[in-house]
């Protein structure tokens, strides 16, 4: 059973994107057979993406810079971004940015993207390629942000992201032959996926809470461990704006050290963080939680 009886929809409400579901379901059949193609460079190479794209592409690039401009930094250092992220078939940056946007704006109600109120699997996943005439619908999803509106590197990476990413798939198989294609390609992809998508639906569902936000946002120890650091969530829900997520010693968060590493060589400025909890000489301050 999909959906709890409690949610009050049933699938046939639901259309199938059909151009979603399809790579998808190939690209988790490739990562299951992943495991009888196994090699010690396929499996490295795949470890290294998951952590480059993971974190510089999409947590980085696409969550802290370009969704809630929490730092600044030179166009080359945000192509490089937009580059990696590129390659986790997570959608082009407009798309990504709007679907985020839409989150906060919209959390823990029907007009979230990704609501957990239809039961795990569609706030997990489902969301992906399940459409519905109401649920995750609002203008927020549908209206391009004006701030990436007009940047034609954002826009170059919006149209070809897909092309990008099976250029990769077809440049791993010449490479590494086989096992570097289902590896570095299928099963790193899926397993970045699943990361992703349990920031939307475990870290509102299990964990502990630092503030008292109007959403169900968690900090999830396992999730960030999965992460680099996207998983406190219910930190994030509080300060969005904030380039650090992990706002206590035991809440370790690389990607916001990968932005310490940007700011210490001169290559991110005016990085925003939450006034009172993490102060650093170069940083601006942020003393209430913008969406």
């Amino acid at each position: 059973m999909l959906f709890p009886k409690s949610s009050g929809v049933t699938l046939k409400e639901f259309r199938v994107r059909w151009r979603v579901l399809v790579p998808l379901t190939l690209l988790h059949l490739g990562a299951i057979a992943a495991f009888w193609h196994f090699t010690w460079g396929a499996f490295s190479l795949a470890v290294l993406l998951w952590a480059t794209t993971g974190v510089f592409g999409i947590t980085v690039g696409y969550h802290r810079l370009l969704t809630h401009q929490s730092f600044e930094t030179y166009p080359v250092v945000k192509w490089f971004h937009l580059f990696c992220a590129s390659l986790t078939l997570q959608q082009g940056p407009i798309s990504w940015v709007r679907l985020h946007r839409a989150h906060h704006a919209y959390s823990d109600t029907p007009a979230d993207p990704h609501p957990q109120t239809y039961g795990f699997f569609f706030g997990h996943c489902g969301w992906a390629f399940l459409s519905h005439a109401t649920i995750g619908r609002s203008e927020d999803v549908r209206r391009i942000p004006r701030d990436l509106a007009g940047d034609p590197v954002i826009q170059f990476f919006e149209n070809w992201h897909y092309p990008l990413f099976f250029a990769s798939l077809v440049f791993f198989y010449l490479v590494g032959g086989l096992p570097y294609l289902l590896w570095a390609g299928c099963f790193r992809t899926a397993f970045t996926l699943h990361t992703t998508w349990s920031v939307n639906s475990l870290s509102h569902r299990i964990g502990y809470r630092n503030f008292a936000t109007k959403d169900s946002s968690t900090n999830s120890r396992f999730v960030s461990l999965l992460t680099l650091g996207e998983g406190w969530h219910n930190n994030h829900h509080r300060y969005p704006s904030s380039a650090k997520q992990g706002m206590r010693l035991s809440e370790p968060d690389f990607s916001w050290a990968w932005i310490q590493f940007l700011r210490l060589i001169g290559l991110a400025w005016n990085v925003r963080v939450p006034s009172g909890i993490f102060e650093p000489a170069a940083a601006k301050k942020v003393s209430d939680p913008a969406s």
